[in-house]
C-alpha cells in the first residue's frame, strides 16, 4: 500500500499536502474521485467501501467521546475538525436518503451524532442538531441511553438558538435519565434545563428544579463531571435570584472539580456565569479577571457561543471603566461572531445583566457618529481580531476621532450597574413609582438605590444628579 501509494502521489492523482509539525494529509482530484467512485459502482464495491469508511470513522468518533471532556479535548477537537468532510460522508451514508429503511444503520448513525456531542457543541452550528433529529427519528428502537444523551446534545445546540422546543427535548432526556438511574446523565440534563428555563424566562420552574438538584447532591454521581455539573446549577439558580454569595461560592467549587478533570470546555461553562454575576453587581475587577481566563479557554477551543458571550461581557467591563470606544467595538465585535454562526442575540437581562441599556448608554454617552464608527470598527473585526482585542490593554487608542472621556466616568468609578440605571433616569426627572415601573423593582427598592447614590456621590438632592 505504501509503494503503491507513493506511486500515485507521484503520478499526481492522489495529492499529498503537509501541514508544519502534523501528519501529511492525502486526497484525490475531483475528476479521479469521481472515476474511482464510478468504478466501484461498476464492481458493486460502492455500498461495502462506503460502509467501512463510516464504520472507521463511527470508531474513531467514538474513541473521541470522552476525551472531548478530558485533558485531551484540544488536539481531539482539532483532529475532528480537520476529518470533519469524512465524518459528514460517513453520517450522510447513515442518515442520509434511504436510511430510514435501515433501522440498524441508522443507529449507528445516531450513535456516531451522538458522539459527536461535544464537538457540535463546541463548532456552534445547528447541523449537529439536524444529524441528531434525523438519528432520533430514524432509529425508533435505539437504546434508551442512546436516546437520552443525543435528546441532550441536541437540546443543548438548541438552547443557544433560544428555540423553547429545547424544554421539552432536555425534559425527555431527563425523564430517561431517572428511569435509568444515571445520576451523572441527570446532573447533566438538570443542567441544561435550568440554563433553558432561565433564557427563556421560565422562572417558575426553578424551584422545583433547585430542590431536584439539590437532592441530588445529597447522594452525588460518583464521577468528578456529574458533580461539577451539579454545583454549576446551583450557581446558575442563584444567579436568577441574585445571591451573589451562591454564584461565586457553587461555581468556583464547579471549576476546581472541571479544572482537575481537566474539561476546559466545562471551566469555560464556569467563567462565564462568574463573570456575567459580577458585571450585574459591578465587581468591574473580578469581572475583568474571570472573563479573560474565559477568553483564554475559548480562543483555545475556537468556541464561538462562548466568544461571543464573553466578548459582551468584556464590553460590559469596558462601559464600567467608562471605556466606551472600546465597549462600542467589543459590543460590535460580538455580534459579528454571533452572526458568523447564525445565532440570535443572547438573552442576559433575567441574569441581571443588561447589556443592550449599556450599550445604548454607551451611545447615548459617545455621540451617534463617533459610537457608528466605533461600532464598524468591531463589527469588521474576525472572532480571533476580537479575542486578542479584548485581552489588550489599549483602551480607547485607534479611534477614528480623539478619544472622548466621558464625564461619566466618575460615577462608573463607584456606582453598581443597577445604581447607574437608577441615576440616568432620576437625572431625566423620573418619580421612584416611574424609575420601578421602568426597572421592574419596588419603589422602596428605588428609594434605598437613591440614597445610596446621593451619598456615593456626595449629593443632597436628587435633583443634582446629572444624566452626564
Amino acid at each position: 500500500m505504501l509503494d503503491l501509494g507513493s506511486s500515485l502521489v507521484d503520478k499526481s492523482l492522489v495529492l499529498a499536502e503537509g501541514r508544519t509539525g502534523k501528519e501529511a494529509r492525502y486526497r484525490m482530484l475531483e475528476p479521479v474521485r469521481q472515476y474511482a467512485r464510478e468504478h466501484l459502482e461498476k464492481n458493486e464495491e460502492g455500498e461495502r467501501v462506503r460502509e467501512r469508511h463510516a464504520r472507521y470513522y463511527l470508531a474513531l468518533a467514538e474513541t473521541a467521546a470522552p476525551e472531548l471532556a478530558g485533558p485531551g479535548q484540544v488536539a481531539w477537537l482539532e483532529r475532528l475538525e480537520t476529518e470533519y468532510p469524512n465524518l459528514r460522508a460517513a453520517l450522510s451514508w447513515y442518515l442520509g436518503e434511504g436510511s430510514e429503511k435501515h433501522e440498524a444503520r441508522a443507529q449507528m448513525g445516531l450513535r456516531l451524532a451522538t458522539a459527536l456531542g461535544q464537538f457540535w457543541g463546541n463548532l456552534g452550528s445547528s447541523e449537529g442538531r439536524e444529524w441528531l433529529e434525523k438519528g432520533l427519528t430514524r432509529s425508533g428502537a435505539a437504546p434508551d441511553s442512546l436516546r437520552a444523551m443525543a435528546l441532550s446534545e441536541a437540546g443543548f445546540i438548541a438552547i443557544f438558538h433560544l428555540d423553547p422546543g429545547a424544554t421539552a427535548t432536555i425534559e425527555e432526556a431527563l425523564t430517561i435519565y431517572r428511569r435509568l438511574q444515571d445520576k451523572t446523565g441527570q446532573a447533566l440534563a438538570l443542567n441544561l434545563l435550568v440554563h433553558t428555563v432561565a433564557l427563556l424566562g421560565n422562572f417558575d420552574r426553578l424551584p422545583t428544579l433547585h430542590d431536584e438538584t439539590r437532592a441530588l447532591l445529597e447522594d452525588p454521581p460518583q464521577d468528578q463531571l456529574g458533580a461539577a455539573y451539579l454545583h454549576l446549577t446551583m450557581g446558575m439558580i442563584a444567579m436568577s435570584g441574585q445571591d451573589d454569595e451562591q454564584v461565586v461560592s457553587e461555581t468556583e467549587r464547579a471549576l476546581s472539580l472541571f479544572r482537575e478533570a481537566g474539561d476546559l470546555f466545562g471551566s469555560a461553562r464556569c467563567l462565564t456565569p462568574m463573570g456575567i454575576a459580577a458585571l450585574g453587581r459591578g465587581d468591574v475587577e473580578y469581572a475583568a479577571r474571570v472573563n479573560e481566563e474565559a477568553l483564554q479557554i475559548l480562543r483555545l477551543l475556537k468556541n464561538k457561543i462562548g466568544i461571543a458571550v464573553a466578548l459582551l461581557q468584556a464590553a460590559g467591563v469596558a462601559f464600567l471603566r467608562g471605556l466606551m470606544i472600546r465597549a462600542a467595538r467589543l459590543f460590535a465585535a460580538a455580534q459579528a461572531v454571533r452572526r458568523s454562526i447564525g445565532h440570535p442575540d443572547p438573552v442576559l437581562k433575567p441574569l441581571n445583566y443588561d447589556y443592550e441599556a449599556n450599550m445604548a448608554a454607551t451611545c447615548a454617552e459617545l455621540g451617534e457618529a463617533v459610537f457608528e464608527a466605533a461600532f464598524s470598527e468591531g463589527l469588521a473585526m474576525s472572532a480571533e481580531q476580537a479575542v486578542e482585542y479584548a485581552l489588550s490593554s489599549d483602551g480607547n487608542a485607534a479611534s477614528p476621532t480623539p478619544p472622548v472621556q466621558p464625564s461619566v466616568d466618575k460615577s462608573l468609578d463607584v456606582l453598581t450597574r443597577r445604581e447607574m440605571e437608577v441615576s440616568l433616569l432620576a437625572a431625566r426627572g423620573l418619580s421612584n413609582r416611574q424609575i420601578a415601573s421602568k426597572l421592574s423593582i419596588s419603589e422602596h427598592t428605588v428609594a434605598a438605590h437613591v440614597r445610596k447614590i446621593l451619598k456615593k456621590l456626595g449629593l443632597r438632592s436628587r435633583t443634582q444628579i446629572s444624566p452626564t
